[in-house]
């Protein structure tokens, strides 16, 4: 047994001294085959494809399981670990596996079906959608690869061709950085922190308004909008801001926003016995966090909420509370009042932020301005 085993080229060392002890302490022959063709083989296949790596099921964080699954695979294919075409264990070896219910993994797998991360095939299996890594790094490639034959085919030396593009990336930064943006959404604490948020991520400069303001006072918009490029709100407001500008000739875009997921997922963990409430800036955002909060699924959730700058009725409201959720520009004020008040609350920021296809967007659109304008001039 030690001479067939230990030869074996898929046999770790941890599984030859397994087969040792099992020897030593006189268990049957026929299951010690049984052992090495259920348990042994596949394990040794699985170490060999990649999967047993570093997966860790964290059942005291209170992130659903199936998040959990979901993260690590999602890793495995972003850092190509998992290739496309890969295949996945069965639901029920990758529950057995890592101990976790068949239910729990089949979420998983069917949400990275929906997010067009896995692929089921009818009596093949789960894999990895091949589209995933071609679509978003195989043709950026592609195009690469072409661009430089032909730049090396016209004479033009490796060096030559990397002193270009470092040039040509370094001029669309400062086309993004000359841009000026005003974002206009619907309360102070959203607008200035989508603005952040926006200026940030895209590297262009943004300027926040609120759309009260605009209404209290007409005038202020009209005297600023001649120093932007663009006006940006989101989907709910499009058609109020294209309304409020449509005298001026000004390009108005859309983008969409989410909550956070780490956000969601702190919210959707909460306990039911749990008295939870809100404190933010405005009845706006309030509703907004109450309808995210039910849109994501979570309906056993009441939450009171204050916008009060009163400093004894925020008092009475954060005793009250065992967690505490804040819109972005009140997050220090509520820190200072729970380590004054309740230090055994939770505090929980509730984030939007602008999605990836906005920002992506957003800079197609505003370097196609700018080039234009560069043109023109």
């Amino acid at each position: 047994i030690e001479n067939k085993y230990s030869k074996s080229e898929d046999l770790s060392t941890f599984e030859y001294f397994f087969i040792k002890i099992v020897f030593i302490f006189h268990i049957d022959i026929n299951l010690l085959y049984n052992v090495k063709e259920q348990w042994i083989s596949p394990l040794s296949q699985i170490r060999k494809e990649g999967l047993i790596m570093s997966i860790e099921i964290d059942r005291k964080s209170g992130v659903p399981l199936y998040i959990q699954i979901k993260r690590y695979i999602t890793t495995q294919i972003t850092d190509e670990i998992w290739h496309p075409g890969y295949k996945l264990p069965t639901e029920r070896d990758m529950a057995n596996m890592i101990g976790v219910s068949r239910n729990t993994v089949s979420t998983a797998y069917k949400e990275l079906e929906d997010e067009n991360l896995l692929i089921s095939r009818q009596g093949k299996g789960t894999f990895v959608v091949e589209e995933v890594l071609s679509a978003q790094k195989g043709k950026l490639t592609g195009l690469l690869e072409n661009a430089i034959s032909e730049a090396v085919n016209q004479g033009y030396s490796h060096q030559d061709i990397m002193s270009i593009v470092d040039k040509m990336i370094l001029k669309r930064i400062d086309l993004l950085r000359r841009v000026h943006i005003l974002f206009i959404e619907c309360n102070t604490e959203q607008v200035n922190f989508f603005a952040q948020q926006l200026s940030m991520e895209s590297g262009i400069c943004v300027e926040p308004l609120v759309l009260a303001d605009i209404d209290r006072n007409p005038q202020s918009l009209h005297d600023r909008i001649q120093q932007f490029d663009f006006i940006v709100t989101t989907f709910f407001h499009y058609e109020e801001v294209s309304a409020l500008v449509e005298d001026f000739d000004i390009h108005v875009m859309a983008i969409s926003l989410e909550p956070q997921l780490e956000t969601m997922i702190k919210i959707a963990r909460l306990s039911d016995t749990d008295r939870i409430g809100l404190v933010c800036i405005s009845d706006n955002f309030a509703e907004k966090v109450r309808s995210a909060i039910k849109t994501s699924g979570i309906n056993k959730l009441h939450l009171p909420y204050t916008i009060s700058r009163n400093l004894a009725e925020l008092k009475e409201f954060i005793v009250d509370c065992d967690i505490i959720l804040t819109s972005p520009g009140r997050k220090k004020e509520v820190m200072a009042l729970c380590d004054g008040y309740n230090q055994d609350a939770k505090v929980i920021e509730f984030v939007y932020r602008p999605d990836v296809g906005s920002i992506n967007m957003l800079k197609s659109a505003v370097l196609s301005c700018q080039n234009r304008t560069d043109k023109e001039r």
